[in-house]
Formats: structure tokens, sequence, C-alpha cells
């Protein structure tokens, strides 16, 4: 996906020289209330987004595609809407010429048939394509590729007869469409998706995908890899242990040049990152993004991953985290890590400040990207939404726009800051890692559990402290003073963080009874 398209663009443009330019913008596309960037790719010295939009057909809104022309330094050049689909967000797209194919949901369409999208990026005409399918079967396409002479399609479909569950497709047809190759499924009783899928260098097809299976402790996800050959037999599999997939994450994948292949999943609080050797044999390193207080206090949800050029990986989604006290705040993030071991090399978070006054004086607006690729000259650009409710509950959805250096950083911004506020100017740091926490050393806490006065074995008077339920939510916080009285605070489980001179410490879970 990703990676067909970056090898496109160099034969395409093998001499070409972009200056380094990084922003992040919002992007207010059309009179519309709803603007989602969903996907974003480099085509002649340009960027287009593919987002989706309100349209007014018959004097009815409905969601309608757009595809948007921009520079490199992200200023609009022209933008199209077309009235009679919406784009699949988090599809892959492939140049063919000056089209591109795009999954898509044609308002006239059946629930059997799998829609796609043929726009000229230079006329900006379209036409659409509806593949006839089985009518017993109700298809959720989830991408498309190029293979060799041929089409690639995978998703999920439901068989829709009384018993049977939800199972994984890959479907293969030739250029134009007009021919279904080859037509594999997987999956039996469980419930099955499969988020991603990749062309492997020995061309096999590599795809991530996780079930839904009923255990004794309640239903269970197990992640797996697995590798098909030409027929479709499987040739290679990979279980995670303990992987899982959460509500609106997706699990990505992306294969460097020797076939060596990279995904995320979650793992009870925390949110992975891991390597596999091309055979599927064995997992070379495994790292969790980092958390500040305690698991749960950055929740992580990864929309696109990818290696770049040099061999680095690339991921971008978004978290879920306090942002200076002012509540909890979705904002999006952009992770690179070093493919060789595993090492962050940086993550940074952005966010915006609100772009209409709010009754209850809230500063920041849920922002989130969903595509990210590098250009041939190591600059990263990605595309997602800031989304805002206004006074009169009205939502707003404005595209955000994003380039940010191979350093990850952002001209204007402190590049060693980890946050950055893009339209207000602000960067400020945050922990990258729970390793820069501090030990407590010997002053614990006691009685845990605790009913009335929680205590530190100390007398140093100088600790801030903060008390913060499993939702995140901060309950308490001020400065030790002989214990920290405890007693109106809800049964269940709490972090207490400590923070003297500037250092915080590692959080200590305790049980109020």
């Amino acid at each position: 996906m990703k990676s067909f398209l970056t090898a496109t663009l160099i034969i395409l443009s093998p001499l070409l020289v972009i200056a380094q330019t990084t922003f992040g913008k919002i992007i207010d596309l059309v009179e519309s209330p709803l603007e989602i960037g969903g996907t974003i790719f480099f085509y002649e010295d340009h960027l287009f987004v593919i987002s989706l939009n309100n349209c007014e057909s018959n004097n009815v809104i409905s969601g309608c595609s757009g595809i948007s022309k921009f520079t490199t330094e992200g200023d609009l050049v022209s933008t199209n809407t077309f009235k009679l689909y919406e784009p699949r967000l988090g599809s892959t797209e492939i140049v063919s010429g000056d089209s591109i194919l795009f999954l898509t949901c044609i308002e006239t369409s059946a629930l059997d048939e799998i829609s796609l999208s043929k726009s000229s990026l230079t006329l900006f005409s379209e036409e659409t394509l509806s593949l006839s399918l089985d009518n017993n079967k109700r298809y959720s396409p989830q991408g498309i590729q190029k293979f060799n002479d041929t089409y690639i399609i995978h998703g999920v479909y439901d068989d829709l007869t009384p018993g049977e569950r939800i199972k994984g497709f890959v479907k293969r047809y030739n250029q134009d469409f007009t021919e279904e190759l080859d037509n594999w499924t997987f999956g039996e009783n469980e419930i099955l998706s499969i988020n991603d899928l990749r062309v492997a260098p020995d061309n096999n097809l590599i795809f991530s995908f996780f079930e839904q299976k009923v255990g004794p402790n309640g239903p269970e996800y197990p992640v797996r890899i697995n590798k098909i050959d030409n027929s479709g037999q499987m040739v290679g599999e990979y279980k995670v242990e303990d992987g899982k997939i959460s509500a609106g994450s997706r699990m990505n994948l992306d294969l460097n040049d020797q076939g060596e292949v990279y995904f995320n999943y979650d793992e009870g609080f925390s949110h992975r990152i891991a390597k596999l050797d091309e055979r599927l044999d064995s997992l070379i390193w495994n790292i969790i993004l980092p958390s500040d207080y305690y698991p749960k206090d950055r929740n992580y949800s990864v929309n696109e991953l990818i290696v770049t050029s040099n061999g680095d990986v690339v991921l971008t989604g978004t978290v879920d985290y306090i942002h200076q006290n002012e509540g909890r705040v979705n904002s999006a993030f952009v992770a690179r890590i070093d493919s060789f071991n595993g090492e962050i090399k940086w993550l940074k978070i952005l966010t915006n400040e609100i772009i209409v006054p709010h009754p209850f004086d809230e500063k920041y607006i849920h922002t989130y990207l969903y595509d990210i690729i590098e250009l041939p000259n190591g600059t990263l650009y990605g595309v997602g939404q800031v989304t805002q409710r206004t006074y009169d509950i009205v939502v707003l959805h404005e595209i955000f726009l994003l380039s940010i250096s191979e350093d990850g950083c952002i001209e204007g911004f402190d590049c060693n800051d980890d946050i950055y506020v893009t339209n207000s100017g602000e960067s400020f740091p945050l922990f990258t890692s729970t390793s820069n926490l501090k030990d407590i050393e010997n002053k614990i806490i006691f009685p845990n559990p605790v009913q009335d006065k929680l205590y530190l074995e100390t007398t140093d008077h100088n600790w801030n402290y903060k008390i913060i339920n499993l939702q995140g939510q901060q309950m308490m916080n001020g400065v030790y003073q002989d214990g920290v009285d405890v007693a109106q605070l809800p049964s269940g489980i709490y972090f207490l963080q400590l923070q003297r001179e500037g250092d915080y410490f590692k959080a200590i879970k305790f049980v109020k009874k």
C-alpha cells in the first residue's frame, strides 16, 4: 500500500527535490460542518487529500467524497466534491496513470456489492464501479492494492446465514474489474476481521487479523499475522500471545525490503509495536508506547503504520490523555521507531486550541490523524481532523493537515519538546518514556488497602501529589502534610503520583476500601 505508492513516486520523479516545509494547519475546505481528511498521497509535486464531506443533493444533506489538491507548504490549490458516494476512511488508494482508485459507499448500491471510485487527479472526473457479489453476503471492504497486473481487495463479510459468523475475505480481480480471478475466505465459527494486507517480496500475501472467541472469562481477541501463497494456501502464521485490538483501533502492518513485518496491537492497557522475521517464525522485538503515570494514562489508537525509506517505522493515530489538567483530550500523535532495535526515536503529540468559544471554557479540541506518508526528502505529511462542539451543540469537523520533519520537528517550535499546539504556537515537554520517572525508593505508602488516611514513610513535607482513578480522572491533588485524607473517595483502585522539585516519580497503586 504505502510502500507501493512510495516506490511509484520515486520512479515518476527520480530527481525530485522539495524544500523542507513543516507546519500544522486546520483547513476549512467548504461551507460544511463535516470535513474529515481520511487519506493523503503525493502526485506530481502536490499533495492530494481524500475527505468525507457534507453535500446537498435534492435539498438533502448527505455524505460525499472530496478530493483536494495542496502544495507541499499546505496551501489549498483546488477542491472538488462528488455527491454520489462517500469514501471508506482508512482504505488504500493506488495511483494508476493520472487516476486513483479507492473504496467507497455508493448511495444506490446494494449491501452485497463492493463499490469503487476511479477519479482523475488532473480533470477531476469520476466514475463508480459496483462489483456484483453473492446476494447472501454483506461485504465490508477494508483495503485495495495492486498485485502484479491485478487488484486485491480484502475485508470482512457477514454470511447472513442463521448461526454463521463474520469471516475475512481476500478477492483478486483483473485490471478493469470485469472478472473475479480468486476468492479466499478465512474463519470458521469465530468473528474475524482482516484489517491490513501487504504483498511480500516473495510475492506471497501477508495480512493481519483478529478473532472474537468466547472464552471462560468472556470474549477473547487473539491477534494473528498470516501469509498465503498465490493459490490462497496458508504458508505462515504467527499468533500474538495476549494480543488484542480495542474498539476504534486498526491492526496495521507494513513490510521492509527483506519481508520483515511490523505491526501494532493492544495488550491489556498498553499499546505495542512489534517486529517479526520474514518467515513469521519469531518476534525480533516488541515495545510498548510510553505512558506517564500508570498504564492507562495515555490510551493509543494507531491508524496508520509505514516503513520509511531509511527503514524506520513511523506510526500515527490518536492518544487520549489529561492535557495540562484541562481534562481528557484526544490528540493526534506521530512516533518514529528505530527498526533495528525498536528504540523510540521520538514521539510528538499534536493538539489544537478551540476554534469557537465554548460555554464550559474548554481550552483544547480533539485532534486526530488518520493517514501519513513520507516524501522522497524524508518529510512526513499527515491528514486527519479536529472536532469541536459549539454553543448550540453543533459538532464541527475540519481537516487537519500536518507536515513534520524526519527528526519530529515543526518550524517555530522547540524540537526538544513533546507537544505542539499547532494553532497557537505553543510547545511544552511531556515524558516520552516511563524510564524518565524516578523510583520511589523506600518511601512506600501505608496502609494499603486504605480506608481513611494514606501515609508516606517519610518526614519530608515537600511532596506534591495527585490521585487518579482507573478512568484517568484526577480525583485529588495537593501538598503532602502528615497524610492524605481519602475517606471521601469511592471504593476502588487508584494511583498516587508524587512530584518534588520538578521530578516526577513512578505512580503507586493503592486500593480504597
